[in-house]
């Protein structure tokens, strides 16, 4: 018995400490699912759903679907955010490294790591950096938000260290254990320290105690060793390198040509949005709903041009929408037009003053909204013009317009200006569509002027929503909190900005994670003749994961009415042929409807959508819409 204890007890001992070497070499795990997340142990094509926790060993590989994310977690607490439709092989651990297959990737890293794939190499030094590759332009770029990035072409290997010794002719790195990369005859350039500035050539590499030694010597009047120095290993002495440093990008494109560095809007605004990509990613959350996600929002408010066409072309008018819109007696009539014009001239010159101006510190929207000094870079400014032309026919008329838009950032401030022109049925229209100034503060943002708001997950008809309309001139303040949660509260000066019928309210809107859905609540208080109190609560959730959605609206009112929105999304759809598809059912008061909604990316900057609406009381809308996006800096 003894003897049989003894052989079990020995070989399960044997057995742990086989594996002991495989759990070493884990180098990272899943820290976020949004959506379509896959993993693949190394050397395999067979992929995996990847679950928060999900262990990478080095080797391992990750993808993402579309309009999926990912946020990989290091030991050190580094952090890499994958963006849709990317894949990453993550190897290294003390010095952490990742090749981009394809996409896009965040990373704040704590130390050193190097970034690979496409057409560039990136040795980063602790700091924030995107690092994407561009298969339109066949060009990889790189932006660095903190420390500094080294960016080389991709037949250059580079590599950022910390030395624990350094000496005249050797340094001592442990970090370089783990590495099988020959670099001899690199040249080794030191960082800081008392060697600072000096270059010299590798002649030896002990991958045994992480040591290299380099001839000539090094020079130095002080002490010659130096504990916690930066040294940088580049392959060929000869090839250039771009030194990135706070808000500066550089770009590679196939053939290797690095551009020098250059001047980006700051991390927060990345690509002149308002909401990057890499923000809606969080430690720990699990996301697999689509519709009421901020992604979803942000496509809403891509969409508005068209949507808004459909509506009046298939007579779902603001007229229509009973006990929700104020009346205006004929007398109010012109002094609101008025009102709404002296707005309008009034953003217009508001931000063409800013535009001109922007060069001039003293005369910048930021002296104009908060106190002097301590917002922003003025060497991250960008501009980005959108040009978005649209047609749409349908049994009930049809619709031809454009929409012009441009998007500038000043350090802490983003500012978007948006004129309409649309021909709907015989009526011409043109309308100040977007004026709004955001204000990025390190403890809430600030949103002033005329934008499109959504509070709540309906895609179809935006009626579904509490405001019930897209467009208001508003005031807003938003903040996030722990675990994905927002909270935003306002004034609404016009609910209906782009139609002269609207209220003024108060509202605030809070949403955050369920599960592996999206839940909310909004509250509005209407004052003047729609004084009253309106409340909803929204539930978006997958019903089957990455198959299909449901998506719920219930409540009441600022009249008091009830207010029903429920509605199914199927991301399968999606993820297989690029196609969005929304089933919706909507009640208010008197009114109830059921519409479909087809949404399709022709590539190109050219979306399509075809829409059905049925009145349930009687009449039925069919038709389609296709926009057309170019965009430029």
């Amino acid at each position: 018995m003894r003897t049989l204890f003894a052989a079990s007890f020995g070989g399960a001992a044997l057995l742990a400490l086989m594996q002991l070497p495989a759990q070493a070499q884990n180098v990272a795990r899943v820290g976020a699912v949004v959506r379509v997340v896959k993993t693949a142990k190394a050397g395999s094509t067979r992929f995996s759903a990847a679950k928060v926790g999900t262990q990478l060993a080095s080797g391992a590989r990750v993808r993402t679907g579309g309009r999926s994310r990912a946020l990989l977690r290091y030991a050190d607490k580094s952090v890499l955010k994958m963006d849709e439709l990317t894949e990453v092989v993550v190897t290294g651990q003390r010095h952490r490294q990742a090749r981009v297959v394809r996409g896009r990737v965040y990373g704040d890293f704590r130390g050193q790591a190097t970034i690979t794939g496409g057409y560039a190499v990136a040795a980063v030094r602790g700091t924030k950096v995107v690092y994407a590759t561009d298969p339109k332009t066949k060009e990889t770029y790189i932006r660095c938000y903190s420390g500094s990035v080294y960016v080389s072409s991709s037949k250059n290997p580079l590599r950022t260290g910390t030395a624990t010794q350094v000496l005249p002719t050797e340094l001592a790195d442990p970090a370089l254990t783990e590495t099988t990369e020959d670099w001899r005859g690199a040249t080794v350039r030191i960082l800081d320290g008392p060697f600072k500035g000096q270059e010299s050539r590798v002649t030896a590499v002990d991958n045994e105690t992480g040591r290299i030694t380099y001839s000539p010597a090094l020079q130095s009047g002080e002490c010659g060793t130096s504990e916690g120095t930066g040294y940088l290993l580049s392959k060929d002495p000869k090839a250039k390198i771009v030194i990135l440093t706070r808000n500066q990008g550089t770009t590679v494109d196939q053939t290797g040509d690095l551009r020098n560095a250059y001047s980006v809007a700051p991390e927060h605004y990345s690509g002149v949005n308002p909401k990057p990509w890499h923000t809606a990613v969080k430690a720990g959350m699990t996301q697999r709903s689509y519709a009421g996600s901020r992604d979803h929002t942000n496509v809403q408010n891509t969409d508005f041009g068209q949507s808004d066409a459909v509506r009046q072309t298939a007579r779902l008018r603001a007229d229509q929408t009973g006990d929700l819109v104020v009346v205006i007696p004929p007398n109010r009539k012109s002094r609101f037009r008025a009102r709404a014009a002296t707005l309008s001239r009034r953003y217009a010159r508001s931000f063409s003053a800013a535009q001109d101006d922007v060069s001039t510190p003293a005369d910048t929207l930021e002296q104009l909204y908060l106190p002097r000094g301590g917002f922003g870079d003025p060497e991250g400014d960008q501009h980005l013009f959108i040009i978005e032309p649209f047609a749409i026919a349908g049994d009930e008329g049809s619709a031809v317009g454009v929409r012009l838009r441009n998007r500038w950032v000043h350090g802490s401030l983003f500012g978007e200006i948006g004129w309409r022109y649309g021909n709907f049925r015989g009526d011409h229209q043109q309308d100040i569509t977007e004026g709004q100034l955001i204000i990025k503060g390190n403890v809430a943002d600030l949103s002033l002027g005329r934008q499109h708001m959504f509070l709540g997950p309906a895609n179809n008809n935006d009626l579904g929503s509490l405001v019930g309309f897209n467009t208001v001139d508003a005031a807003v303040v938003e903040r996030e909190f722990g675990g994905g949660y927002q909270q935003r509260f306002g004034y609404i000066f016009d609910t209906q900005a782009l139609r002269q019928r609207g209220f003024s309210a108060v509202f605030t809107r809070g949403e955050g994670l369920v599960g592996q859905g999206r839940w909310g609540y909004s509250v509005l208080a209407g004052g003047g003749a729609s004084r009253g109190v309106g409340g909803s609560a929204d539930l978006s959730h997958p019903v089957i994961q990455n198959v299909f959605d449901v998506y719920v609206e219930g409540g009441t009112t600022v009249a008091g009415h009830r207010l029903v929105t429920g509605g199914l999304y199927f991301p399968g759809l999606f993820q297989s042929l690029g196609i969005d598809v929304f089933a919706e059912y909507h009640a208010r008061h008197r009114q109830e409807k059921a519409s479909l909604r087809l949404r399709r990316d022709l590539g190109g900057g050219v979306q399509f959508i075809a829409f059905l609406d049925q009145n349930l009381r009687g009449g039925t809308a069919v038709g389609g819409a296709v926009i057309y996006g170019y965009q430029f800096h």
